[in-house]
C-alpha cells in the first residue's frame, strides 16, 4: 500500500528538445527517461520543483522547446497495476 500511494505522490512530465541527445545529463535527484532522442520523461516527486530541473538543463545547454503534463490519476495507476499483473485482475470463475 506504502509503494501504491507513492506513486501517487508524483506527476510526470514530458519535455521536448530543440535538438537531438544520445544520451542524459546526469543529474542526481530527478528521474529521467530518454523515450527518444528530443524528448524526455520527467518524473517529479512532491516538494521536487519543474525550476530547479530547468535549471540543470539550462546548465547543461538543453533547451526545452515545450512541456506537457502525464497525468498519474488513479484510474491510469489501476491500468498499470492490472497489465504488470493481469492474472490478480481476474475475478474467480472468470474466463477468457
Amino acid at each position: 500500500m506504502k509503494h501504491l500511494l507513492s506513486k501517487l505522490n508524483t506527476e510526470t512530465f514530458i519535455l521536448d528538445l530543440d535538438r537531438e541527445l544520445d544520451r542524459l545529463p546526469g543529474i542526481s535527484g530527478f528521474e529521467l527517461k530518454l523515450l527518444d532522442p528530443t524528448t524526455i520523461q520527467a518524473e517529479l516527486r512532491k516538494g521536487q520543483h519543474l525550476n530547479e530541473l530547468f535549471q540543470h538543463f539550462t546548465d547543461s545547454r538543453i533547451n526545452i522547446r515545450s512541456m506537457r503534463n502525464k497525468s498519474n490519476r488513479l484510474e491510469e495507476l489501476f491500468i498499470r497495476l492490472v497489465k504488470e499483473h493481469p492474472h490478480s485482475a481476474k475475478s474467480p470463475g472468470y474466463e477468457n
